[in-house]
């Protein structure tokens, strides 16, 4: 029973290391003829099937641990950048690390392990990147370390793409002379692998800004072996913010801003691929005016953010006409936008009510304003729009007091405040009040001053003013 344990014990450790297809291909420590710090690292995965690197970890040993995701598909490759995704010009970074403080030119040793934290595979170049005894990577040429069939060897940058020189195979773990020999994949397979051919995957503009609330379109290609588009081939998304879609041709709303990561995987037959784009969504600051006459009226846009806003197919709306902003109508930061009505058609002069609304039809709420000459105030965009049908809101006839309240609510608009309509009634009375108070303080006085008069007329008579008369006795 023992022996049939350990047999297993054996067999399932012989599937994990087999398993076990994603390398280091790969290294750019000098970095490149542009920096230094360009430096960038390279897996690549020499079996069929696509695997997960989701908790994967790419360490360089006692300096910086990068924490993997995505995937990797058969024949792939998955490209670390430095910093930010220009270190390799032109090729997408499947991943941007800030590689602690680099890469050191005196060695160093990376190993990489699964999800498990198991070490699938290990280079040790400790030794000035001195690796199976010969040096791989050039500091003057800037030629990177790259796996062959028979151990790493120095040759021209060869990012995504087969390795260079004579030895451009992929060796298995075990054929490699810097692999750890304690490691469980260190020792598996023993044949060279073909890198297989592979198709592309073209989700667009590497970075957007948007808008929050705001529709937006993302369109996926994808091209052949010999570059050919495929036009059947399975496209997914991942918006990064835990929606997903199918098609060549999607649409997402982001509702909160942020940046976030749109993946984009491709899938034809045998082959897979993918592609990212950085978007970074924003909190749109705009305000809307309506000037003119019959005549010849405007409408416009002010952007009162730091970031410019993309309306394309944003829609303005005035007296139940509508017009909408062609694709790539784009408003810069703190810039405006005037629309003329012989383009719109849409007649709004002075104090017309018009609005903004997002291409979903959803109203974003800004304020309006009349034309200049005073300039329009700014009001954050409502940015999360809620699905809701619009209703027209019949107008009433208010009363003095309402109105009075209206006035004084539009008035504190303009001043940050909403005085009530106490304290507007409080602030007229104030004279009466004071001449009131006028009155009250002068009768006092005059009452005073009259009281004290009477005394002293008073302490002023003496004996003199007396006069006694004797009565005679008529007997």
């Amino acid at each position: 029973m023992k022996t049939i344990g350990v047999i297993l014990f054996f067999l399932f450790a012989f599937v994990g290391q087999a398993s076990a297809t994603v390398v280091i291909n790969e290294i750019a420590w000098m970095g490149t003829a542009v920096s230094p710090s360009n430096e960038w690292i390279e897996l690549t995965n020499t079996g069929n099937g696509t695997v997960d690197l989701t908790g994967w970890t790419l360490s360089l040993e006692g300096k910086k641990d990068i924490l993997l995701s995505g995937s990797i598909a058969g024949g792939g490759y998955y490209l670390i950048e430095r910093t930010d995704d220009t270190t390799v010009p032109n090729i997408p970074a499947d991943l941007v690390s800030s590689f602690g403080t680099g890469i050191p030119n005196t060695g160093a040793v990376l190993s990489l392990k699964d999800a498990q934290g198991v070490v699938v595979d290990r280079v040790d170049g400790s030794n000035a990147w001195n690796i199976g005894g010969s040096i791989a990577g050039d500091n003057a040429t800037k030629e990177t370390a790259q796996r062959g069939a028979n151990g790493w060897y120095t040759s021209a940058p060869t990012p995504r793409a087969l390795n260079g020189g004579a030895q451009n195979s992929i060796p298995s773990n075990s054929s490699s002379k810097t692999d750890n020999p304690t490691s469980p994949a260190s020792s598996s397979l023993s044949a060279s692998f073909p890198v297989d051919p592979q198709i592309f995957a073209d989700a667009g503009t590497s970075a957007r800004t948007i808008s929050a609330g705001a529709t937006v379109t993302f369109l996926g290609r994808v091209f052949g072996l010999k570059k050919e588009p495929i036009e059947n081939a399975r496209i997914s998304w991942s918006f990064g913010d835990g929606g997903m879609a199918d098609g060549t041709s999607v649409s997402h709303v982001f509702y909160y801003p942020g940046d976030y990561i749109v993946v984009m995987e491709a899938s034809s037959g045998y082959y897979s691929a993918s592609d990212r784009i950085a978007v970074h969504v924003v909190t749109p600051v705009l305000s809307l005016r309506a000037g003119g006459d019959e005549a010849r009226s405007f409408v416009t846009l002010e952007n009162g953010g730091s970031d410019e806003v993309d309306l394309s197919l944003w829609q303005i709306e005035s007296a139940g006409k509508v017009f909408i902003l062609p694709q790539h109508t784009i408003i810069g930061a703190r810039k405006t936008l005037t629309l003329p009505s012989e383009i719109t058609g849409i007649i709004s002069p002075k104090e017309s009510i018009v609005s903004l609304r997002f291409p979903n039809g959803t109203r974003a709420e800004t304020n309006q304003y009349s034309a200049p000459p005073t300039p329009p105030q700014k009001m954050n965009v409502e940015t999360t729009p809620k699905p809701q049908i619009s209703a027209v809101v019949p107008r009433t006839v208010l009363s003095d007091r309402e109105n009075a309240s209206q006035e004084a609510t539009a008035i504190g608009a303009f001043d940050g405040t909403v005085p009530s309509l106490e304290k507007t009634n409080t602030e007229r009375l104030w004279p009466w009040y004071v001449g009131a108070a006028f009155l009250a303080l002068f009768a006092i006085i005059g009452t005073r001053f009259a009281r004290e008069q009477k005394n002293d007329e008073k302490q002023g008579l003496t004996a003199d003013d007396f006069e006694i008369k004797e009565e005679k006795d008529p007997f």
